[in-house]
């Protein structure tokens, strides 16, 4: 349901608002259909930049999103306002976060699951993400995920002459 814009420039100029269907293929005219399911905008930016530009020479080629469809995912746990989030579907976690108005005082920062089907499929630690801007996989949103914040298990306050005195959440050891 997402639409990709492909604009083509060179010795085949042209324009096209193109549908992923549900079988995860976009059709491309006079190339054909080629498989985009599971793929990020930016992976299948370049696949599609790779393959137009092998079959069309000198034909230059810009890509950018059209409609996105919708998704829902489900906010359980320690979030300000849990329950049924409707989000793009290029919504990522951190995206669900903001849009759910964060997490509360009580919330863990350094263990939060993406369940899909049941299985968590990625724990994000939000501490890495936000003070070594940490980028993981799995952290695109697919329908009917499900996001959820424990309560914080341990934590430390740390006061006096230090850089950044705050409370801490400690990891659990493993």
């Amino acid at each position: 349901g997402d639409e990709l814009v492909i604009n083509l420039y060179g010795s085949k100029s042209n324009k096209y608002n193109l549908e992923i269907l549900k079988e995860g293929i976009i059709n491309i005219p006079s190339i054909g259909p080629i498989e985009m399911s599971g793929l990020s905008f930016k992976e299948a930016k370049l696949k599609l930049t790779k393959i137009i530009s092998e079959k069309m020479l000198n034909t230059e080629v810009f890509i950018s999103s059209g409609k996105t469809k919708s998704i829902n995912v489900f906010l359980f746990g320690e979030f300000n306002k849990p329950g049924v989030l409707k989000v793009p579907s290029t919504a990522t976690v951190l995206d669900a976060l903001f849009q759910s108005g964060g997490i509360t005082r009580i919330g863990s920062l350094r263990d939060l699951q993406l369940k899909r089907n049941s299985a968590v499929v990625s724990t994000i630690d939000l501490y890495d993400f936000f003070l070594f801007v940490y980028s993981k996989d799995g952290l695109s949103l697919r329908n009917g995920d499900v996001i959820f914040c424990p309560v914080v298990s341990k934590s430390i306050t740390v006061i006096g002459a230090v850089q950044r005195p705050a409370k801490y959440e400690l990891l659990k050891e493993k």
